[in-house]
């Protein structure tokens, strides 16, 4: 998925399916994922959103990229190279492992916090899916 599609490779089976590389399975991976957390809480999801606490830098950094995703989408438009998408949803997928490692969404520490991350979750899953399915490549809702 890094590829320039102006340049030329050489594909190898084993890293197209690498859980832990920059590769379509990653993704879906994360999307499978986070399936996974929404399903736990599907009905704890409130539609409004309710800031009492200051994020953490992974929280920001989180929801900052999500933010961009029309931006991604526009320049990946305008320049022809669906590269730019599939370089946003590899880093995506990996601020949210990264966040998923360090910090817990169902057990967060505040239930305002759990709700905030749900929602983050919830919208991530979203971008993931719309993203790869610009790229024509599907996500399963297990794995």
């Amino acid at each position: 998925m890094r590829v320039d599609p102006k340049k030329r490779m050489v594909f190898n089976p084993e890293e197209s399916i690498d859980l832990h590389g920059y590769t379509a399975t990653f993704i879906q991976y994360a999307y499978a994922r986070i399936q996974s957390i929404l399903r736990k809480e599907k009905d704890a999801i409130p539609n409004t959103l309710r800031m009492y606490e200051a994020l953490l830098p992974l929280e920001k950094k989180w929801l900052i990229i999500l933010e961009t995703y029309p931006q991604v989408i526009e320049a990946a438009a305008q320049s022809f190279d669906p590269s730019h998408i599939s370089n946003y949803t590899y880093h995506v997928a990996k601020t949210f492992n990264t966040f998923y490692a360090e910090h817990s969404v169902l057990n967060a520490e505040t239930e305002n916090k759990k709700i905030v991350r749900l929602q983050a979750a919830m919208v991530t899953a979203h971008v993931l899916k719309s993203a790869m399915g610009l790229l024509g490549i599907e996500m399963p809702e297990k794995m």
